[in-house]
């Protein structure tokens, strides 16, 4: 299934770029999508002149693969290319948390509401159950998370995703940090438990 994003992603960063939309881009990684496949394909250098410190997307695939909750996104697929890149492969899901926050339609108030007060029964129910659910959920995976000694260290809005079905996930793992793991020499930054990142190591 995976054979000719390899392929693609191995001969050329360019051939990556003009195959595959760009999602997202920061100076850490590349988030492209493959609308044949339906995957996303995050993509960040193990060079550390081209990783922002902490940013470790060795670390970040290691801490990935050995988590199975049905609240974090799954790994399909990791491979790197000749550019000292790696690569990741996970679902394609097309709802972000931070848009429907954002939508006037979700809140049972709008701001029109002000100038013709006037409750909506109906639309406060919807309201509360959807979001009790992304509540509960998002609380489940991180109680997974804390449970295995695992702190994701960047939680914000942006970084919880929904399938059309209402699954909330968490994604990016770039910052996250496993407190029983002794540091590995490969990662591109290690971070001995005594000596944390202070900008991300408050939870």
């Amino acid at each position: 299934m995976w054979k000719r994003l390899k392929e693609i992603i191995s001969v050329s960063c360019i051939l990556v770029l003009m195959d595959f939309d760009i999602l997202n881009q920061s100076p850490a990684s590349v988030v492209f999508l493959d609308t044949e496949q339906n995957v996303v394909l995050k993509r960040a250098s193990i060079k550390r002149r081209s990783a922002p410190e902490p940013h470790d997307i060795r670390k970040e695939i290691r801490i990935l693969s050995n988590l199975l909750h049905p609240g974090i996104v799954t790994i399909l697929d990791t491979f790197a290319d000749d550019n000292a890149n790696l690569t990741y492969c996970m679902p394609y899901l097309p709802i972000g948390l931070i848009q429907v926050l954002e939508t006037p339609a979700f809140s049972p108030h709008p701001f029109t509401a002000s100038l013709q007060p006037k409750r909506d029964p109906m639309k406060e129910g919807r309201f509360t159950t959807i979001t009790r659910s992304i509540i509960l959920q998002a609380l489940f995976a991180l109680s997974y998370l804390h449970a295995n000694n695992i702190a994701h260290r960047d939680i914000k809005p942006e970084n919880f995703l929904l399938t059309l079905d209402g699954c909330l996930k968490i994604i990016d793992f770039g910052l996250a940090f496993k407190a029983s793991d002794e540091p590995d020499k490969t990662d591109i930054w290690p971070e001995p438990r005594d000596k944390l990142y202070f900008e991300v190591s408050t939870g």
